[in-house]
């Protein structure tokens, strides 16, 4: 798509082809659609007023491209997903200038555990459509750095073992260790393995491992399973 030359104001001008920004628009064009569509909404409801100075408003309708309801809709649906699919970068980012998973869950309103499983499908992708432009190490290294800071501050504290009895259910605990390796097998970079015969359980079955700090509270938790 040829470079979109907007307005002085950062409209879409008068002769754009709106629907194009709608496909396949970038998003600086999608941002200057959804700007226009408010700003021509804005000056429809200041024409309609009994005082409205029609000399002012008119040439502001004529200065930019019309824009309808469904083209706002669907470019800002775009542009979601424009801005949300690549915020894994700037996951990465932040990991490298030495922020935890803790902080930019919280930057994203989510937990860590969500944010860490965001980030993991992301690059999951990456790998899978586009390996030939994606620096896996980099992107692996992540979550590494994480996973080895959260395992040094497990082996220092007290380790618990809990299941449901039902899918919603409260967790439960069924054991307590001081010696994370005692317990835990660390695999790869994704989370820890319980041993299911350690604990009378079957493969499978939903586990979650909590870290508790010195006051007993628990300073960090890893959902997995039991094998």
């Amino acid at each position: 798509m040829e470079y979109l030359k907007l307005t002085d104001a950062g409209y879409l001008p008068p002769d754009t082809d709106v629907d194009k920004v709608v496909r396949s628009g970038d998003e600086r064009e999608r941002m200057a659609l959804r700007s226009t569509y408010f700003h021509r909404r804005l000056v429809r409801q200041m024409l309609e007023r009994d005082d409205a100075n029609q000399a002012l408003w008119e040439p502001e309708l004529a200065a930019s491209a019309e824009v309808t309801p469904l083209q706002a809709l669907e470019a800002s649906h775009r542009l979601v997903e424009m801005i949300a699919g690549g915020r894994w970068h700037v996951m990465r980012d932040a990991r490298e200038a030495g922020d935890s998973w803790s902080k930019i869950g919280d930057a994203l309103g989510m937990t860590k555990q969500g944010a860490q499983d965001w980030y993991k499908r992301k690059i999951d992708d990456q790998e899978r459509f586009v390996p030939d432009f994606h620096d896996t190490a980099r992107s692996r290294a992540a979550l590494e750095g994480d996973r080895a800071e959260s395992k040094t501050a497990a082996g220092a504290g007290t380790i618990t073992i809990s299941v449901r009895d039902s899918d919603n259910g409260p967790w439960r605990e069924i054991a307590r260790h001081d010696d994370v390796h005692h317990v835990l097998d660390v695999i790869g970079s994704s989370s820890f393995l319980v041993r299911a015969g350690d604990y009378d359980l079957e493969p499978g079955t939903p586990v979650r491992v909590s870290a508790l700090d010195d006051a007993g509270n628990v300073a960090d938790f890893f959902p997995t399973t039991a094998q």
